[in-house]
Parts: structure tokens; C-alpha cells; sequence
């Protein structure tokens, strides 16, 4: 009767406990005034950018195009025969910076120079892809075999125009280290020429996302996720707006999460005021 007895208080503070971390759970959504503060942000078109906002965001709207999405750099090398062709040995420079597309290349203060050396046991095609994604250094690299044969493809891994890739070779064990030979067959100087050093090339350019808003033009961001662009509110850039349409973006004050917040602490109150009502009540039939 006693174990009973005790089983039966074991389950009962098992109901308060429960119940009271269910009000604890409703109480947290009031305990600050940011939590009845939630403003949200609608895009008018979620097909060219979605958008969200925090509670620094102010009520308003506004009429965005996005006139370009921002993109990384992609170089590509010539065609080897297999991707076990033999480059050579020697140090693979990456600095990052603009590259104007008439051959002036303008270095990014903020991003380091990365220095790889290539030695003999990653001087093949495959070799010189596995040493690139293995160092980290902002450069993604694969083989694409295009129906002519295999070339190293290397993506900048940060898009905007301020990343764009300028590579050097030093130590070339083969040739020249700007001649089209050997290991510079990876150089990539966008001042250079064929075989003096811009031996890849270029398939698709950097650069900067470009938006219109509310008549202010040619806003230049280097990423699509735009988090600077409206106070409070951050942007998933998707697709170009067609034909110049703007979509709409209205930022308001979101009441309904507020109602829910509190619709949930008073179902959790009552709840656990029930709880303990039930647990707490006598049974004079019972005793």
C-alpha cells in the first residue's frame, strides 16, 4: 500500500513538473520586450529575394530590383589527356583582389596572400586539385572532363568583384615560371598573355550583386545574402528581376507572433493551475 502510495506521488510530481516546464516555456516568450517587439518582412516576389527582420527593422516598404546576382570567379586550364598528367613541382600563389577585364588587376587589402607548394606527390592534375581543397586558402578546385580532354576548373570561394583570383607560379621545375610549361601552365596574371604568365582561363567573371531601391540605382553588394542594404533587415538574393519589375518588400510590426506568445502563456497557466488543482484536490468518497 505504501510503495502504491508513493508510486502515485512519483507520478503526480511528474504531471507538475511537466506542466511547470511548459509555462516556463510560454513565460520566455514574454520576458523581454524584443519578444513584443517581432517585426517581419514580406517579399512581394519570394522567386527573386526572400527577406527577414529583426527588431531594429522600422515598419515601412520598399521597391527592390535586383538588377544582378553576385558570382564567384571561375578559371579553367587547358585540356590534359588524363588527370594524371604530370604538371611539375614549384608555388602556387593566390591573391585576391579586382580584376577590371582589361588586364588591371587591383589587390583586396582585406584578404591575405596564400602561398602552396607543389611538390612531387601532388605534381599531377588530380594532385594539384587535391592540394588546393586541402589548404583551405578561399579556392575550390575540380576536374571537368568537356569532351576534349580534362581541365582544372578553380572557383573563387567568396563571390563579389573584390575576389577575383590572380595566380603566380615561383620554382617552376619545368620551363619558365610564366611560360606555358610545366607548372605555370596554372598562372593566371590578368595583365598577362598566353604563355607570359595568363596560361588559363577565365569562364565566368566576378561579381558584385547590383539592386535598385526606391529609385536609388546601381547598389553594389558582393554577396547575395545582403544584411546592410535596410536597417534590421537581411535579404536572400535569388534570381534577377525580370524585365526591370521591382517587388514590393513591407516591413510591419508582427502581431501575430505576439498573439501566439501569449495565447500560450495563458493556455500553460491554466494548464498548470489545473494540475495542480487536480493533484491538490480531496475526494471525500476516496478519502
Amino acid at each position: 500500500t505504501k510503495e502504491a502510495g508513493y508510486q502515485a506521488q512519483l507520478a503526480a510530481y511528474g504531471q507538475v513538473k511537466s506542466a511547470l516546464s511548459a509555462f516556463q516555456s510560454a513565460v520566455s516568450g514574454l520576458e523581454s520586450a524584443n519578444a513584443l517587439q517581432s517585426v517581419s518582412a514580406t517579399s512581394a516576389d519570394t522567386s527573386v529575394y526572400t527577406a527577414s527582420a529583426n527588431s531594429n527593422a522600422i515598419p515601412g516598404t520598399y521597391s527592390i530590383e535586383v538588377v544582378k546576382l553576385a558570382q564567384s570567379q571561375k578559371l579553367a586550364s587547358q585540356a590534359f589527356a588524363t588527370v594524371n598528367d604530370t604538371l611539375g613541382t614549384g608555388t602556387l600563389t593566390f591573391q585576391f583582389g579586382t580584376d577590371d577585364g582589361a588586364g588591371t588587376f587591383t589587390a583586396n587589402s582585406a584578404k591575405a596572400v596564400q602561398s602552396l607548394i607543389i611538390d612531387t606527390s601532388h605534381n599531377s592534375l588530380s594532385g594539384v586539385r587535391d592540394a588546393i581543397n586541402a589548404a583551405n586558402i578561399g579556392v575550390s578546385a575540380t576536374i571537368i572532363n568537356d569532351g576534349t580532354g580534362y581541365k582544372l576548373s578553380l572557383t573563387s570561394k567568396d563571390t563579389g568583384a573584390a575576389n577575383s583570383i590572380k595566380i603566380t607560379v615561383t620554382g617552376d621545375s619545368v620551363g619558365t615560371d610564366v611560360d606555358n610549361t610545366g607548372l605555370s601552365q596554372l598562372a593566371y596574371d590578368p595583365a598577362g598573355t598566353l604563355g607570359n604568365g595568363k596560361n588559363i582561363s577565365q569562364t565566368v567573371a566576378a561579381q558584385d550583386a547590383q539592386l535598385n531601391v526606391d529609385g536609388i540605382t546601381n547598389i553594389n553588394k558582393p554577396s547575395n545574402t545582403v544584411t546592410d542594404l535596410i536597417q534590421g533587415v537581411t535579404l536572400n538574393l535569388l534570381k534577377q528581376s525580370a524585365s526591370g519589375i521591382p517587388a514590393q518588400l513591407t516591413v510591419a510590426n508582427d502581431t501575430t507572433s505576439v498573439q501566439t506568445s501569449v495565447q500560450n502563456f495563458a493556455t500553460a497557466f491554466n494548464d498548470l493551475n489545473k494540475t495542480l488543482s487536480d493533484l491538490t484536490a480531496y475526494d471525500s468518497k476516496t478519502q
